[in-house]
């Protein structure tokens, strides 16, 4: 999905960082010299002068919007995980390995969030400079959730105190590799972090609509961790941090336990996650008694589709806190 296009920055970089970038991910991806037959050979492969950076590929729906927003438009932005797609449980095609080998550089958001892919990125960061996650913009890991020793919650753009640091970050990143364009890199993305600054206190706002006994969100997997601690609303979930596994039957008889002693008017599905299990505890909800109702849906792990109101991040954040507002106020 291009979402800005090409036009002609010029990036620092030498031919071998290319090559090694290529050549790491055939082996590394073990799916075959086939699937990137025609693209490990170009004719600046050999070059000596600065490479033309024309494209970023990011992981996901939320770091292309931050790339897009702080690289400005003299670079195309690629995303390999569509809107409804789950991060957590991504595997990359042969055309996706492609991309990536093909790629100037790659932003992911890290912390584990790209499950299949993270050991990947993590190893090909290591041998090349044009590899990024996005997480490593947040120096002090007291800011992150941690889950169990040296993991953490990865969906940290939910708290956008965290995300405008990771946007500052990208700004001197960008900067430190192509030098001549850093100005506006630091230019843009200090103004996008103005902007999630100002986002984060209307967020605020809004959720204060709520009557403070029904100000608890329920969804289908614990990805909104960094938004209730940031916007003060508590936070339960069917499904742990990841959607890699099932939920216990024991989750969800203590998840209508607690919505049924509680009244909780609401509980909320993800786009990118099975609706399952939230169907689940409407059920046993109804059978207790207590009209449950789901209260819309949330963008959790991926941005929307075009025309959603939720295709940039700044858009599916507002639709997130609209329709907790709107479905725990009523």
């Amino acid at each position: 999905m291009s979402m800005i296009q090409p036009s002609g920055a010029v990036f620092p970089r030498s031919s071998g960082h290319q090559n090694g970038l290529k050549v790491f991910l055939l082996l590394f991806s073990g799916f075959g010299l086939a699937c990137l037959s025609g693209c490990w050979e170009s004719p600046s492969a050999h070059s000596s002068s600065p490479r033309v950076f024309r494209n970023i590929l990011c992981t996901t729906g939320m770091a292309g919007d931050m790339v897009a927003e702080v690289a400005g438009p003299d670079v195309s932005v690629q995303v390999l995980m569509g809107p409804g797609v789950d991060p957590h449980l991504f595997s990359p095609s042969p055309q996706d390995v492609e991309k990536m080998a093909l790629a100037d550089a790659i932003v992911y958001s890290g912390l584990h969030l790209e499950a299949g892919l993270s050991a990947y990125l993590e190893r090909l960061s290591r041998k090349n400079p044009h590899v990024y996650a996005l997480a490593d913009g947040i120096a002090d890991r007291d800011q992150l959730i941690r889950v169990a020793h040296e993991l953490y919650d990865p969906h940290f753009w939910n708290d956008l105190e965290l995300w405008q640091a990771a946007a500052l970050s990208l700004g001197e990143k960008l900067a430190e590799w192509n030098p001549e364009q850093a100005t506006g890199y630091q230019s843009r993305a200090a103004a996008y972090a103005a902007r999630l600054a100002e986002l984060q206190e209307w967020g605020r706002s809004e959720i204060a609509r709520i009557p403070e006994s029904r100000r608890i969100l329920i969804t289908a997997h614990d990805a909104f961790g960094y938004l209730g601690r940031s916007l003060n609303i508590e936070v339960e979930a069917v499904q742990g941090i990841s959607t890699n596994t099932e939920a216990s039957i024991r989750t969800i008889e203590d998840l209508v336990e607690a919505i049924v002693t509680r009244q909780i008017p609401a509980i909320f599905s993800e786009s990118s996650v099975s609706d399952k299990s939230v169907r689940a505890i409407i059920d046993g909800c109804q059978r207790r008694g207590h009209d449950l109702k789901l209260g819309g849906v949330l963008y959790s792990d991926a941005l929307g589709p075009p025309g959603s109101g939720a295709e940039t991040f700044v858009g599916m954040y507002r639709s997130n806190v609209n329709a907790m507002v709107s479905g725990l106020s009523d």
